[in-house]
């Protein structure tokens, strides 16, 4: 499934998010419920050829990396939100508010080859 599907505007930017709560404080996004990107998902992403920001949590900074490869891949206009060493976006919003999330967001990036090189040196 495709949690909340009929609320998701798919001409307007698609943010990825890890879970439910997460989705709950940035508009238009769909949350992941575990690990991958299902089919379905897929597939709606390519029929309506959406813009789609991966914000995963710091921790899923590899299948942030696998998974904007795999979409770009398929021709999907794909930016990152690095959360590494940063709380979730729920908890962001709990301490910081809608303003701290709506700056996060605004961070969006492509993942070229000097950013992924710095990341992974870094760990």
């Amino acid at each position: 499934i495709i949690y909340n599907e009929y609320y998701i505007n798919w001409d307007l930017t698609i943010y990825l998010v890890e879970g439910v709560f997460d989705s709950l404080r940035v508009p238009n996004s769909i949350p992941l419920l575990g690990k991958g990107i299902s089919p379905l998902l897929i597939s709606k992403l390519l029929e309506h050829n959406s813009r789609v920001v991966l914000c995963l949590d710091g921790d899923a900074f590899k299948d942030s990396i696998q998974y904007y490869d795999q979409l770009t891949s398929l021709g999907l206009d794909i930016y990152f939100v690095d959360l590494t060493n940063k709380k979730d976006i729920s908890k962001i919003f709990e301490d910081e508010g809608h303003t701290a999330v709506t700056a996060l967001l605004k961070t969006a990036k492509r993942l070229d080859i000097t950013y992924r090189l710095t990341k992974i040196l870094n760990e």
